[in-house]
């Protein structure tokens, strides 16, 4: 990049793809222009201390703006490249540090390319242009709804992450020329990833989160509905109770950061719940044991619980005779406090919706 002038626009500026990431719009860049990655990186943006890590999402505003000069496109264009385009669909707004609920997260930067935060579909990787997408990144996507396959996070060969640019860091001053989709640490190409086929009605439901994603809102029927972060925030939160009540190891997991195995069965398990709604939606939760008190956690991300998940469960899966569970109190206690309300015995049995029990009672003592 030495020979052009800091201001010349790139003498290739192939446009990004639809869906495409910004990391791999870049790395398509940099090779159409005979150079490396991260080169291209640094002579956009000499202080952009996030290459490489999550490029992809808390993007700095002065990068996009020079990007999107050096390729003649508009900044919303460019913009629409990164995770954060989700933002108003799959979240209300960027929390802080950057985390982005529903996203794969790298977790501490450090350690951001030790993460299986990368998901591929083989057949998709083996097309004339290949390319890696956003919708990859979504916690909620676990299977390709083009092939009708499941999609894959790590090399089937050495298990390592799916890191593309890392491919670059091979040779310090030649530009990788070999296949974006290979390993960087064994070199084997994932688009030769053994084939796993995907449940119909995974497929199905996949589909169903594309097109609330796309339009910003779910139709609950009867001309009711909702935003789609709403949506969005409640699916997670169902992803988690299933995990946690049949796969106990995973119970303090994240569930941004699980492997798309165990993301996909989750899914798998969920199949229709949200069709008919509310009915097929209480039927899962009187086959798995759910009951209103197990979504008061929620009130660690939400301040509201939601009015349409809310009523149904109040309906038929509230029983104040219930004991809830002890972090269910604990989560009540704690959003009583955060909002500045009193802490007492009643205060919590009457936010969980539940009688005083023994639970309440050792709970509120520990809490004092």
């Amino acid at each position: 990049m030495a020979e052009l002038a800091h201001n010349a626009v790139l003498p290739m500026h192939p446009p990004p793809f639809e869906d495409e990431t910004l990391s791999s719009w870049l790395m398509r860049l940099a090779r159409a222009n005979g150079t490396k990655f991260y080169s291209l990186c640094r002579w956009i943006q000499k202080s952009n201390k996030n290459i490489g890590r999550k490029l992809d999402i808390g993007v700095p505003r002065p990068f996009i703006h020079r990007l999107a000069y050096l390729t003649g496109l508009t900044e919303r264009r460019v913009m629409n490249t990164t995770l954060d385009s989700f933002i108003g669909f799959l979240v209300p707004g960027l929390q802080k540090h950057h985390h982005f609920s529903g996203i794969l997260m790298a977790g501490i930067e450090r350690y951001a390319e030790l993460r299986y935060l990368q998901q591929f579909c083989p057949l998709c990787l083996r097309d004339s242009n290949p390319f890696f997408r956003k919708s990859w990144r979504i916690t909620f996507i676990t299977a390709c709804v083009k092939h009708e396959i499941r999609l894959q996070d790590r090399c089937p060969q050495c298990q390592a992450p799916v890191v593309p640019f890392k491919n670059d860091t091979k040779n310090q001053s030649i530009p990788f020329e070999g296949q974006w989709s290979e390993c960087f640490k064994c070199g084997f190409d994932v688009k030769y990833a053994p084939i796993l086929r995907a449940e119909r009605e995974v497929v199905r439901s996949t589909k169903l989160i594309n097109s609330i994603l796309k339009k910003g809102y779910w139709d609950l029927g009867n001309g009711e509905w909702i935003y789609s972060f709403s949506f969005f925030s409640v699916l997670k939160h169902l992803m988690r109770l299933v995990i946690y009540k049949e796969r106990k190891p995973y119970s303090k997991v994240q569930v941004d950061s699980i492997d798309v195995d165990m993301r996909y069965w989750a899914f798998s398990e969920m199949n229709q719940i949200f069709d008919l709604w509310p009915d097929n939606f209480i039927r899962f939760a009187e086959s798995h044991g759910l009951f209103l008190y197990d979504f008061y956690s929620m009130y660690k991300t939400n301040p509201v619980l939601p009015f349409w998940l809310v009523e149904p469960l109040k309906e038929h899966r509230h029983f104040p005779k219930v004991a809830p569970e002890s972090d269910h109190v604990k989560c009540a206690c704690a959003y009583l406090k955060a909002n500045g309300k009193k802490v007492n015995k009643y205060s919590i049995s009457r936010l969980l919706g539940v009688c005083n029990s023994f639970v309440i009672d050792q709970i509120f003592d520990q809490e004092k």
